[in-house]
């Protein structure tokens, strides 16, 4: 985020053991890994030995580290903070990078289906829900409402007089028209 990593989700640890929210972008093993986009770990660190990386380890802030990428751009990090000193080795840095290869191709492919699902649902020159999507979406909440006696309501807006302007000043109207009521839309409304 920005010039920062900050910290979304862990797992097999608890939130007190101290493991910092937000990183610089460039800060600890997290950092480096992110901002040279690779898979570090202490040996990066503290240099070669493994007996010095071993003893460092409680200065940084992983042992093992690497790029969560959609592509060739870093969109997270991944991090170990804890594992056995006899399995700290190159076959589990090893692994972790194949991990993350794996991790990168699911990464793509999820944003990659996200993307495509909003644009089969957006109308792409007016940037609001399209037709398909508002019939479909109208009657779901239509039978949510009847079902919980909830008021339901349709804001239908009429621009006068398009019909006697040019093409791409219509056009340029109902972009203004979009525009104004996506932004004075609540979040639980739905322009299209």
């Amino acid at each position: 985020q920005g010039d920062r990593w900050i910290l979304h989700a862990q797992k097999g640890w608890d939130g007190g053991d101290g493991y910092a929210q937000s990183l610089d972008f460039t800060q600890g093993l997290v950092g480096k890994a992110g901002s040279e986009n690779r898979v570090v770990s202490l040996r990066d660190w503290f240099g070669t030995g493994i007996e010095t990386a071993w003893e460092g380890r409680q200065k940084v802030d992983a042992l093992l580290a690497g790029p969560l990428r959609r592509g060739s751009e870093v969109v997270g990090v991944f991090s170990v903070q804890d594992i056995p000193f006899l399995r700290f080795n190159s076959a589990n840095l090893n692994l972790l990078t194949l991990l993350l290869d794996w991790a990168d191709e699911a990464i793509t492919k999820c944003l990659n289906f996200e993307e495509l699902k909003l644009k089969s649902i957006t109308d792409v020159v007016y940037n609001v829900y399209n037709e398909q999507y508002f019939n479909s979406r109208s009657a779901q909440e239509f039978a949510r409402s009847k079902a919980h006696a909830l008021p339901f309501s349709i804001l239908l807006v009429s621009v006068e007089g398009m019909g006697a302007l040019p093409i791409d000043q219509q056009v340029n109207v109902m972009l203004a028209v979009s525009r104004l009521l996506t932004e004075s839309a609540r979040n639980i409304d739905i322009v299209t």
